[in-house]
């Protein structure tokens, strides 16, 4: 009986992170990586007081594309009341990753995790996935792929914690 202690416990967080329910709050794992705008440095705590979306992506990945102008516009719409998206690049080759950048110009943060340390810590397992991270640091929401009918019921969650 001891066993199943453990694997309620794994059950009830993936829940807890697919859904909208704030009940069960982790603290998102900081980190630095290097910025793919700049020659600067990324890092995630730089940006508390913000609500932050975080999105894992790739240049070869096709659901990644439809995300990027969804991504704009949840910037251009909430970025001055509160929001800051970025982007986390996985490629391995990083000319193609700024190939996809310069086609599609982004108006958020993107970071670059070619080794995938963070996207470890994070537990991502498929691309895109991405997390709503409150102003004080904590994952509200853990979002795998991306499709439209999903882009409502994100901006609404977006809407509630800004």
């Amino acid at each position: 009986m001891k066993f199943l202690k453990p694997i309620a416990f794994s059950c009830l967080l993936s829940v807890g992170l697919s859904s909208h329910a704030n009940s069960l709050l982790l603290e998102a794992a900081d980190f630095t990586l290097p910025n793919m705008q700049s020659d600067n440095s990324l890092t995630l705590s730089d940006y508390r007081g913000n609500i932050i979306f975080l999105d894992f992506w790739a240049s070869w990945c096709r659901t990644c594309i439809r995300s990027f102008p969804f991504m704009k516009q949840l910037q251009a719409e909430y970025g001055e009341q509160g929001l800051q998206v970025i982007a986390i690049n996985m490629d391995q080759d990083e000319k193609q990753a700024h190939r996809f950048l310069k086609k599609y110009s982004p108006n958020f943060l993107v970071a670059r995790d070619s080794a995938g340390t963070v996207a470890i810590d994070y537990g991502v397992q498929a691309l895109p996935t991405s997390f709503l991270i409150s102003r004080e640091g904590e994952i509200i929401l853990r979002h795998k792929g991306f499709r439209k009918k999903h882009y409502k019921q994100l901006q609404l969650l977006i809407e509630e914690n800004l």
